[in-house]
């Protein structure tokens, strides 16, 4: 809601500007990978769903070289180049950890639940 609202005062604004919507950032991921190195276990919601997040570091490159284009578009939506599912980090740990590494699928209440439980905020 807060981005479709700077979206929508920027339009009324009159102001000349560019969107870049940035996808999700894979350092997003780096805590999940520490408590799944911890726990044995990657933890989702999102099923068999992919993520092309991307490095903070390129989407800021991305959105440097779109704002000094005479010729940009209005608005911009950006991601990584490769869709991926949670089961590659956990591929990924597990080789360079030598642990086993699940991935546990569970509901989005149940997710929830434990993001609460780890003493996340609500939003």
């Amino acid at each position: 809601p807060d981005h479709v609202e700077t979206e929508r005062l920027l339009a009324a604004s009159g102001l000349p500007h560019v969107i870049v919507r940035n996808g999700w950032y894979s350092e997003n991921y780096l805590g999940e990978l520490e408590n799944a190195r911890q726990h044995g276990a990657v933890i989702t919601s999102a099923g068999d769903g992919t993520v092309a997040s991307a490095a903070r570091a390129d989407y800021a490159a991305a959105a440097a070289a779109i704002l000094v284009d005479p010729d940009a578009k209005p608005v911009y939506e950006l991601s990584g180049d490769t869709a991926w599912t949670f089961d590659d980090p956990a591929k990924a740990l597990a080789a360079a950890t030598g642990a086993d590494v699940e991935v546990r699928r569970v509901s989005a209440d149940e997710h929830r639940d434990v993001l609460r439980e780890a003493g996340l905020p609500e939003g």
